[in-house]
């Protein structure tokens, strides 16, 4: 379907430039011939781009230790170390956190709250004392704020709308609280399309272009990316796969709907089987760790069981390249990710290609990393909200 909006000058320039800058902050050094390779653009296009980048502070040329023709001196790229900072919102319901990360998502600074039991006033809190304290670590320009939130989120609006088990908190007008408290372009969006964004810029995923990251905490939680770029319908929404139903008539699950997955195989539920199984007071990574008491083994198989027929349905919806495994699932054993593999590759449809079950880059920090990548989805796109401050 095309475009309803037409390309101006102002719109393809950052688009071009932002194409240069992701191929800059998510690879390794690269040169300028490589550049133009990658993107398309002429050589004398990206000569320009980069030298608009090291005037910026945006961009340094480094030397290498690659071999090249004898008598010619290397010239690779990097992001300069003055290159506007990241702040990342991460939002969960036991726990909140704010992250500075560079271009490169290298962490700069952490800082992290317990919560519990309380009002939007007293979130609003302790969201703004983290990023204060994460703020205060650079003096570089901060591009933006990204909010990784449990969902349902609405991302047009900018508003965390009814996270169930959430302490009654709903439809906070979050984006434009934080616009008007700092200043920056701020961004929301689920904490599991967050994580595979992360994936697609910076992880496994830049060798897909198509791929379902499944999340599994104490809910289940997914993020599509299509084409490359992150899945939302025309209202902001993304997909929800741990409210998948696999029985109609099972569990009844806090959403209101009857058998969804998070019901049946999240790692708070699994970890509590676990325990009752084997007497054994451990966390769902140290029983994955360790799965020696005779008791694991099947619960985890039929944990394995129930997710691989939720991503069924999903990957004959959607045909992907690859499913990545993130958060407390990157603990699951061996066996039980190739069983997961097995599974669905040998009930899917479409057999033509075999879809492989990989573990997140990023583990149980893929959701923190990723919030910063709301903002540096929108630098790379070229977005005219944060373009301004990096190709002017």
């Amino acid at each position: 379907m095309p475009s309803k909006t037409g390309i101006n000058n102002q719109n393809l320039k950052y688009q071009n430039r932002g194409l240069i800058l992701q191929l800059i902050a998510t690879g390794n050094e690269i040169s300028r011939i490589e550049l133009s390779k990658q993107s398309g653009l002429t050589k004398m296009s990206v000569t320009n781009i980069i030298s608009e980048f090291i005037d910026r502070h945006l961009v340094r040329e480094t030397g290498s230790d690659r071999a090249v023709t004898p008598g010619r001196t290397p010239i690779y790229l990097d992001i300069s170390p003055d290159a506007p900072k990241v702040i990342g919102v991460l939002i969960n319901r036991d726990s909140c956190s704010a992250v500075l990360c560079d271009l490169k998502l290298n962490m700069l600074a952490l800082k992290t709250a317990e919560i519990s039991h309380c009002d939007s006033s007293r979130l609003l809190d302790i969201l703004f004392g983290l990023v204060d304290k994460v703020k205060e670590k650079t003096s570089d320009p901060i591009a933006g704020i990204g909010i990784a939130s449990l969902g349902p989120v609405d991302t047009v609006n900018g508003i965390i709308l009814n996270p169930t088990n959430f302490y009654g908190i709903n439809n906070i007008p979050i984006v434009r609280i934080f616009e008007k408290c700092y200043g920056v372009p701020t961004y929301l969006d689920n904490n599991y399309d967050c994580a595979a964004l992360a994936e697609r810029f910076y992880g496994i995923g830049r060798s897909y272009e198509d791929f379902i990251f499944l999340g599994v905490t104490n809910g289940i939680g997914s993020g599509i990316i299509s084409g490359g770029q992150l899945y939302h319908n025309a209202a902001g929404y993304g997909s929800e796969l741990g409210h998948t139903s696999i029985d109609y008539n099972g569990n009844l699950c806090a959403c209101g709907n009857r058998g969804c997955l998070e019901t049946y195989a999240s790692a708070s539920i699994i970890q509590r089987q676990l325990r009752e199984a084997t007497k054994q007071y451990l966390t769902f990574r140290e029983f994955c760790t360790d799965p020696s008491h005779p008791a694991i083994a099947p619960i985890l198989s039929d944990m394995t069981d129930k997710i691989s027929s939720a991503l069924i349905n999903a990957v004959n919806l959607l045909n992907p390249q690859a499913i990545i495994l993130g958060h407390e699932a990157v603990y699951l054993p061996d066996e039980n990710v190739a069983q997961m593999e097995k599974t669905i590759n040998e009930i899917k449809l479409a057999k033509d290609h075999p879809i492989p079950v990989l573990r997140s880059h990023f583990g149980d920090n893929a959701q923190l990393l990723g919030s910063t990548c709301c903002v540096l989805n929108g630098v790379f796109r070229g977005s005219s909200r944060v373009g301004e401050l990096f190709f002017g």
